[in-house]
C-alpha cells in the first residue's frame, strides 16, 4: 500500500474502509436565524446551588431541551483531507476554522470524541449537515447547561446532568476519577468558569523560544478577542472605558464583571486595599499592573457562555464564513496516527479512529503537504503519541519527554460562614424561578435586538435584566506576591466565590464522607462562601503515564495488558497520572510554604473591614490550623485546578524533555504537529484558557507558513 491514500484512488479507499461515513460539504445556506428560547420544564441542581444559593428548580412549564439518542449522519464515500485535527476543544476548533478560512480550497477534518456542545453550535451543525455523530437537539433552539453561565460548576462536575437525570447514556466527561476531563465540541471551554486572564510578558520570556515573543503573542490575544465594556465597575473609573489595549474585532467576546455583581466582591476589594494591597485598576489583563485586587473579565456575551465553539462554530456566527471545506466527526475516538515508514524519517499519513457507531475508520492525508494535528490536551495527547509509537523507546520516535513535565496551578480552599445580613442580599431559592424566567426573557430580547439592530443603548438596557443567571456567580479575586518573589510577578491567585460552587472543591468534598456531611447540604451551602488559593509558579510536577495496549515494550511503571480484538476496536486506553520516579510527594516544601502564606494572607484580608463584618468564622480548615498544622493541611488537601500543561513540551533540540520544536512539530517524524496546552513548557501566570487559544492561533500560522514555503 502506498504512503498516501491520494495515490490509491477513491475506489481503493472505499474497499479499504467500506464502512466509512465521512460527510461531504454541501452548500450551507442557513435558514433564517432562529430566535425562540423555550421555557424550562426542569432545571437540574448541577452546581447552580453554589451560584444562586443551593438551589434546585423543578417542574416548570414546557420543554427546555430534548436530546436524541440516535446520531444523524449522512452516508458518503470517504474523502481525502489536507489536514486532520484530533480534538475538538478550543485549540482544535481555532486551528480547524482558521485553516479552513485561510485555505478555502483545502479539506479539513476535525475529529472529536464528545457528541455534545452548546445549543447554537449543535443547531448550526445540524443545519449545515457537515457534522456526524452529534447528540442532536430537537425542536426549537433552546439553551442547554453549557449555555447558561451560572451552571458552569455543575456542568464541570463529573457526569453533570447525565448523572443527575440519566437522560443520555453518554457523558461529556472522560471516565477518569482523579481529574475532571470534559469532552465535546468546545472541550474545556464548555465547562470552565469563563475567566479571561492573559499570560504576562515574563511568561513568554521564560519560555525563551524562537518565534515566541510578547509582541507576537499579544497580537494573537488581540486578534482573538472583542472586549465589550458595557458596564464597568466604579473602581475602574475612566481607565478601562477606552479599552485601547484590548482586542476590538476578534471572534471571542470578553466582558468585565459589573452587570450582576455578587455582594461579597466589593467588600473583598475594599478589605484587600485596607490590608495594603493595590487595586489592579485596569483589571488583571494589564501586563504591567496585575498585582492587587480587582474584578475578573469573563467570556460571556449577551448572557450566554461565549466559548471558542460558540464564537467560531455557533449559529449566530455562521454568516461570517460558511466553512464549506471543514468536516466534523463527533462521538469518534482517535486511536493512533498512521505513518509511512518507507523513508528515512517516518511520515504521518492519516489517523485510525472509532466512529460513533463503533466501527473502525481510517482518514488519510491527500499528500505530503498535509499534516496530522494533535489538539487533545495535556492528558490525552501523550496517550495518542504513545499509541502511535512515539514515547521513550518508541518504535516510531524515541522521545523521553512524552507525558513528562505535567503541571498545574495547585489550589487549596477555605470556607467561611457568612453573617445572615449578607446572605439576604444574595439570590434566594424562593425567587430563583422568577429570576430564571427574567433571564430567559432577557436573552430572547437580546437576540431580537441583535437581529433587528436596535442599537447599543437598547442592548445595554436589556443587559441589566439578565441577573445572576447571566454571570459565573462570582466576580472578584486578587493576584498576590509572596515574600519569596523577586521580580514582582505574582505567585498567588485568590478567587472569591460567594457560595460553595467550585467543582474541584465539590468533588473533594464528595469523596470525603465527613466533609460531605459537613458541607454538602442545603443549609451550609446557602450560608457559607468559598475562597481558593492557587499557586501560579509551582515546582510540583506530575507525569502522564500512557497505557499502551498490544505492545511488548515496557513503559515506565505501567504493566501493559494486551486487549482483545473487540476491545481494541471499541476502547481508548486512558492514561494514568503519577508522580515522577523518585518523588514521594507532589508539592515541594517551597510550594507548600507559599500556599500556606497565601492562606494566612486571606485570613488577614478577611480580618479587615468591611468584609470582616460579614464573616462569622472560618470553618475550613479553621482558624486554629496554623504553622506546622497548616503546612500539613496544605500537603494533604491540595487540589488540582484543571490547568494542565507541559506533557509534549516545546523546546530546542538540546532539551532532553522536548517533544516538539518552536513551531510545534513533533521531533523525529514528519507531518505531525501538536497545538494544545501540552506544548506549553512553563505554566502561564493565571488561568490558562486564553493562552492555549493563542498557542493554537500561532500554530496555525506556522502550518500555513510551511505550506506556502513548500509550494513556492
Amino acid at each position: 500500500m502506498t504512503a498516501y491514500a491520494g495515490k490509491m484512488g477513491y475506489g481503493a479507499i472505499e474497499n479499504n474502509c467500506e464502512d466509512a461515513q465521512f460527510l461531504s460539504a454541501p452548500d450551507r445556506n442557513l435558514r433564517q436565524r432562529r430566535l425562540g428560547i423555550m421555557k424550562p420544564r426542569w432545571f437540574g441542581f448541577m452546581g447552580i446551588g453554589a451560584g444562586c444559593t443551593a438551589l434546585l428548580i423543578v417542574i416548570l412549564s414546557s420543554a427546555w431541551w430534548t436530546r436524541s439518542l440516535e446520531p444523524k449522519g449522512i452516508h458518503h464515500r470517504q474523502l481525502l483531507y489536507d489536514y486532520i485535527i484530533i480534538g475538538g476543544g478550543p485549540s482544535g476548533i481555532i486551528t480547524a476554522t482558521k485553516l479552513a478560512r485561510k485555505l478555502g480550497d483545502k479539506r479539513i477534518l476535525l475529529i472529536e470524541a464528545g457528541d455534545t456542545s452548546q445549543s447554537s453550535v449543535l443547531s448550526r451543525l445540524q443545519e449545515s449537515k457537515t457534522c456526524e455523530g452529534i447528540d442532536w437537539i430537537n425542536g426549537e433552539s433552546g439553551l442547554n447547561q453549557f449555555d447558561i453561565p451560572l451552571l458552569w460548576s455543575g456542568a464541570a462536575s463529573s457526569g453533570g446532568i447525565d448523572d443527575m437525570f440519566k437522560e443520555s447514556s453518554r457523558s461529556h466527561h472522560w471516565p477518569m476519577s482523579s481529574i475532571l476531563l470534559p469532552k465535546g465540541i468546545g472541550g474545556s471551554g464548555l465547562v470552565n468558569a469563563m475567566i479571561y486572564v492573559r499570560c504576562l510578558p515574563e511568561d513568554i520570556q521564560n519560555w525563551n523560544l524562537s518565534g515566541w515573543t510578547w509582541d507576537t503573542v499579544q497580537k494573537h490575544y488581540d486578534d482573538l478577542e472583542t472586549y465589550k465594556d458595557w458596564k464597568t465597575p466604579n473602581i475602574y473609573k475612566n481607565e478601562t472605558s477606552q479599552a485601547s489595549w484590548r482586542g476590538k474585532s476578534g471572534p471571542v467576546v470578553t466582558t468585565p464583571s459589573g452587570l450582576a455583581m455578587d455582594s461579597i466582591a466589593p467588600l473583598f476589594l475594599k478589605s484587600t486595599l485596607a490590608r495594603g494591597w493595590p487595586l489592579a485598576s485596569r483589571g488583571f489583563n494589564d501586563p504591567s499592573r496585575r498585582v492587587g485586587a480587582s474584578y475578573y473579565d469573563f467570556n460571556i456575551h449577551d448572557g450566554i457562555r461565549h466559548s471558542v465553539a460558540e464564537a467560531l462554530l455557533g449559529e449566530w456566527n455562521a454568516q461570517k464564513s460558511s466553512l464549506n471545506n471543514l468536516d466534523i466527526v463527533a462521538g469518534a475516538t482517535a486511536q493512533k496516527v498512521l505513518f509511512d515508514s518507507s523513508g528515512q524519517i517516518q511520515t504521518a499519513t492519516g489517523v485510525k479512529y472509532i466512529d460513533f457507531s463503533g466501527r473502525v475508520q481510517h482518514a488519510h492525508l491527500r499528500d505530503s503537504l498535509g499534516e496530522v494535528i494533535l489538539a487533545a490536551g495535556s492528558i490525552l495527547t501523550p496517550q495518542l503519541l504513545s499509541n502511535s509509537g512515539i514515547f521513550e523507546g518508541g518504535k516510531i520516535a524515541n522521545l523521553t519527554g512524552v507525558g513528562k513535565n505535567l503541571h498545574d496551578h495547585p489550589v487549596v480552599n477555605m470556607v467561611f460562614e457568612l453573617d445572615p445580613a449578607i446572605i439576604k442580599e444574595a439570590p434566594s431559592i424562593y425567587t430563583a424561578g422568577s429570576d430564571l424566567e427574567k433571564y430567559l426573557a432577557a436573552v430572547e430580547e437580546l437576540r431580537q435586538a441583535r437581529y433587528n439592530d436596535t442599537g447599543d443603548k437598547s442592548i445595554k438596557d436589556i443587559l441589566e435584566s439578565l441577573g445572576t443567571f447571566g454571570t459565573s456567580g462570582f466576580s472578584a479575586g486578587a493576584f498576590l506576591t509572596s515574600p519569596w518573589v523577586k521580580n514582582k510577578v505574582p505567585d498567588i491567585q485568590v478567587t472569591v466565590f460567594p457560595r460553595l460552587q467550585e467543582p474541584h472543591v465539590l468533588q473533594k468534598f464528595k469523596q470525603n464522607i465527613p466533609l460531605a456531611k459537613k458541607f454538602l447540604n442545603m443549609r451550609i451551602q446557602s450560608t457559607c462562601m468559598l475562597v481558593t488559593v492557587a499557586l501560579l509558579k509551582p515546582e510540583a510536577r506530575y507525569e502522564v503515564v500512557p497505557n499502551i495496549a498490544n505492545s511488548s515494550q515496557s513503559h515506565g511503571k505501567l504493566e501493559i495488558k494486551p486487549l482483545s480484538a473487540n476491545e481494541e476496536h471499541n476502547f481508548f486506553n486512558l492514561p494514568s497520572i503519577a508522580l515522577p520516579v523518585g518523588k514521594a510527594s507532589y508539592l515541594t516544601d517551597h510550594d507548600v510554604r507559599r500556599i500556606a502564606w497565601g492562606m494566612e494572607e486571606v485570613r488577614a484580608i478577611f480580618g479587615m473591614s468591611p468584609i470582616s463584618q460579614s464573616i462569622i468564622d472560618e470553618i475550613y480548615p479553621g482558624a486554629k490550623v496554623t504553622d506546622e498544622l497548616l503546612l500539613e493541611h496544605v500537603k494533604a488537601n491540595r487540589l488540582t485546578n484543571s490547568h494542565w500543561v507541559g506533557t509534549a513540551k516545546m523546546g530546542r533540540t538540546d532539551d532532553p524533555l522536548a517533544v516538539v520544536d518552536e513551531k510545534l512539530r513533533v521531533y523525529g517524524v514528519n507531518g505531525l504537529r501538536v497545538v494544545d496546552a501540552s506544548v506549553i513548557p512553563h505554566i502561564p501566570n493565571g488561568n490558562t484558557h486564553s493562552t492555549v487559544s493563542v498557542v493554537a492561533s500561532l500554530a496555525t500560522d506556522f502550518i500555513f507558513e510551511r505550506r506556502m514555503k513548500k509550494i513556492s
